[in-house]
């Protein structure tokens, strides 16, 4: 949590950029995907000393977690392998950057010739992008996080997550658009920061976006599919209709939209509630569906949404 000094001098600073990464050139043996927080991106070729490729998730698993609720994996460091204990480590041993990872993991030497640290994000009350700014004063009325990022227009179904960087009294009588930032140093999860001096309620406050890695995101956001009343506006993640269909997330790679409306615009044959179907049996199937996915997920979903999502599983 950043004090009230350390928020206003940021947003006393504020960098207008289209995008808050930095400019790092990537070499042969330093790829870019080494920077990238999806958990899917590989890492390696991290020196010149043979050092091979790997998966994030393998460390997941040496680390005994699993994929559960993991919006973000960040490789902290990657060099020449060395000696010592494979396992969790405290975040702030491996420079974490103070980001809100749930645990860190250090493995000297991960087999392929590397010593490589990670940290490892996780969906919950701190990064929960529907959730409320964390960390602000007691004073204080802490306010949407995804209605900030909508303000500064970051389109929702582009979000994993948000985390809130600084949240201190707001400086002025007079409400802010909030508009892009810093971002802290890398390597951090963040793909883009967001700052505002007044939010309008009282609040000056910096959140850091945890951007969606694709349109097939298992943890992204969906919703607002259609202009139609019928049909409650807000957004939700795609994981949370996954479990009321009953799927495990641990099973899931990719899901993608293959529609979204309302639901007497796709015939009564449409579930009140979500369900996991074989794709094939879709009454009218949407062309390719059946051949491109595992499994769908239809039905209608709490909000009035009539849904088919296509399934990917690991």
């Amino acid at each position: 949590m950043i004090e009230r000094r350390s928020v206003v001098r940021l947003l006393g600073g504020l960098l207008v950029a289209a995008s808050s990464a930095m400019s790092l050139a990537a070499s042969p043996t330093r790829p870019v995907s080494n920077r990238s927080a999806d958990p899917d991106a590989p890492y390696g070729r991290c020196h010149e000393a043979g050092s091979a490729l790997g998966s994030k998730w393998t460390l997941v698993a040496y680390a005994g977690e699993t994929a559960e609720n993991v919006i973000a994996l960040q490789v902290l460091h990657c060099r020449q392998w060395t000696g010592g204990p494979n396992g969790k480590v405290n975040c702030d041993s491996v420079n974490a950057g103070g980001v809100p990872y749930a645990y860190c993991a250090r493995f000297f030497n991960d087999g392929a010739g590397n010593d490589i640290a990670i940290g490892v994000l996780r969906r919950d009350a701190v990064t929960d992008a529907l959730g409320n700014y964390t960390g602000c004063p007691k004073n204080q009325t802490p306010q949407s996080k995804l209605a900030l990022a909508q303000a500064a227009g970051v389109d929702p179904r582009s979000i994993d997550g948000i985390v809130t960087l600084g949240c201190a009294p707001s400086v002025g009588t007079t409400a802010q658009v909030p508009v892009r930032v810093a971002c802290p140093a890398e390597p951090s999860p963040y793909a883009l920061c967001l700052g505002t001096r007044n939010d309008g309620h009282g609040n000056a406050v910096v959140v850091g976006i945890v951007r969606a890695n694709a349109p097939g995101d298992p943890n992204t956001l969906y919703g607002e599919c259609n202009s139609a009343t019928d049909i409650q506006p807000g957004f939700f993640y795609k994981a949370d209709a996954l479990r009321q269909a009953g799927v495990s997330m641990q099973d899931v790679r990719s899901v993608d939209v293959a529609a979204c409306q309302v639901p007497w615009g796709m015939g009564s044959w449409l579930p009140d509630h979500l369900e996991r179907w074989d794709c094939r049996a879709i009454p009218g199937i949407l062309p390719l569906i059946e051949r491109r996915y595992d499994f769908c997920v239809v039905g209608t979903d709490a909000h009035g949404n009539g849904l088919v999502f296509g399934v990917h599983s690991r």
